[in-house]
């Protein structure tokens, strides 16, 4: 917005709200992906129901659209890459990318397998599902035997946990 712009707008409502410009990144934080403008030009709604009824065009756009990810990701200084998709079967195509440096780790997600491709070369965001960890009442030995066993396929890896749902409860952890 130009400041001449702002004026005029301020002139008309900067009574009441003040009129701020903002001047970042179009793309930052949640909305600097090709899926959310997916969401914006299909409907969110319909790319739910795409998950349950037509689930094969669905994943075959998904992979459609990171091909063309790859080359916008490109040109960004370093890259953390992913949600909440299991990315178990797409960590080589991931290496494409020259500035990877965080590859997350989904609940849904194959923690062993994501381990041993992404080795050391990335920090693994792994993130444990927040259902596992309270959703069937607090069982420090369910979390525990998770948490226990995806730590260890973790071992030789650089690591962070980003799962704030169990982010109080893994303080005195160190018993494991």
């Amino acid at each position: 917005m130009s400041a001449r712009n702002a004026a005029r707008l301020s002139d008309v409502v900067g009574d009441i709200i003040t009129v701020n410009i903002d001047r970042g990144s179009a793309y930052r934080m949640w909305t600097g992906d090709i899926s959310t403008d997916l969401g914006y030009l299909r409907g969110i709604e319909n790319l739910m129901l795409d998950m349950l009824d037509n689930p094969g065009w669905l994943h075959r756009l998904v992979k459609f659209m990171l091909q063309y990810q790859l080359p916008i990701l490109d040109k960004f200084g370093l890259v953390a890459y992913g949600c909440c998709e299991d990315l178990t079967n797409k960590i080589g195509i991931l290496r494409k990318l020259r500035n990877l440096r965080r590859i997350a780790v989904s609940p849904f997600a194959n923690v062993a397998r994501c381990a041993e491709q992404i080795g050391q070369d990335c920090v693994i965001s792994y993130r444990p599902s927040p259902a596992d960890m309270v959703s069937y009442g607090f069982d420090k030995y369910r979390i525990r035997s998770i948490l226990r066993r995806d730590l260890q396929a973790c071992k030789e890896c650089h690591f962070g946990c980003e799962s704030g749902t169990i982010s109080a409860h893994i303080v005195g952890f160190e018993t494991c």
